[in-house]
């Protein structure tokens, strides 16, 4: 007979019922957020300015939030905000990725480039892993016996593998490419796309360098302990009685806090993206019409 869940501890059906009133203007907000964005993404694909290459980073940039988006409406709408948390750190660090981006006209093609080129020198190390000669593929091997979990892990074919190798490393042969495959030679470690060219080392320097330095601090900081599982708050709370007790799962109290950053990432992604692309489009009425009713609704409210 199939386990029925602890119901003082995940009440699937009164969790959602608690949510329902608090989702009201909740959930119309970010439908209409990421069905904007997915019309906004469209257009701008077909608007664009310079070669394909120029713009991917953008392009992929902008559709992973919207994705994210997407899926942080879904979880709310069934009252799991504290999963949402991973996503708002992934789209946190996305946004980051747009700001440098779009920061000055004069630097938007060499940083593309570099985001393009950073992720085929990902994609050709990963493929590199699969050919038990090389030694990425010895050290793979090595990890696989070491696993407690994976003892077998198919390699694709050889000559498949070294087909996509080829493949990726020939577009980088492209002249465009020149000065950033420069400063991949100069680096004796791996580094994140922003990093090129005297760019922010990591994740904090580039929130800094963004003028989003307490977004930084109050927020990722916390978002990071939940993802990397080390956060006892979740755990914990205070009953009636003012004894300890371990706190129920799908707890909607967060939902509207977690919705408002949510929806400030969503609105500054899209702005930023459409006036890039398509600058005499009037994102402006659009957002008075049709985003700030229900924005400023969510701000109001309690919670």
């Amino acid at each position: 007979m199939p386990t029925k869940s602890l119901q003082t501890i995940l009440y699937r059906e009164l969790s959602k019922a608690k949510a329902k009133e608090v989702l009201i203007n909740i959930t119309p907000l970010f439908r209409e957020l990421v069905n904007y964005g997915s019309n906004a993404l469209i257009r701008c694909a077909t608007s664009l300015r310079g070669e394909i290459d120029d713009n991917l980073a953008a392009l992929a940039i902008y559709r992973l939030i919207l994705e994210m988006i997407d899926a942080f409406e879904v979880l709310i709408s069934e009252s799991c905000p504290i999963p949402t948390i991973p996503l708002l750190r992934c789209v946190f660090e996305a946004l980051l990725s747009l700001d440098y981006l779009f920061e000055e006209k004069s630097t938007y093609t060499i940083r593309s480039l570099s985001w393009f080129a950073c992720d085929y020198h990902k994609r050709i190390e990963l493929y590199k892993s699969f050919l038990p000669s090389t030694q990425q593929g010895k050290l793979l091997k090595t990890s696989i016996q070491k696993d407690k979990g994976i003892h077998v892990y198919p390699n694709p074919p050889e000559d498949q593998v070294n087909k996509a190798i080829d493949n990726l490393s020939n577009h980088l042969l492209n002249p465009k490419f020149n000065s950033i495959e420069l400063e991949f030679l100069n680096r004796k470690k791996r580094v994140e796309w922003y990093s090129l060219f005297g760019g922010p080392r990591n994740i904090q320097q580039l929130s800094e360098h963004l003028h989003r330095n307490a977004q930084y601090d109050l927020l990722y900081r916390y978002w990071s302990n939940i993802v990397h599982a080390q956060e006892l708050s979740l755990l914990l709370v205070k009953t009636a009685d003012n004894a300890t007790g371990i706190k129920g799962i799908r707890d909607s109290a967060s939902i509207v806090e977690v919705s408002r950053l949510a929806a400030t990432f969503m609105v500054d992604a899209t702005r930023s993206f459409v006036l890039h692309f398509r600058p005499d489009e009037d994102y402006a009425q659009y957002y008075n019409k049709e985003i700030r009713p229900l924005f400023i609704s969510l701000m109001e409210q309690s919670g």
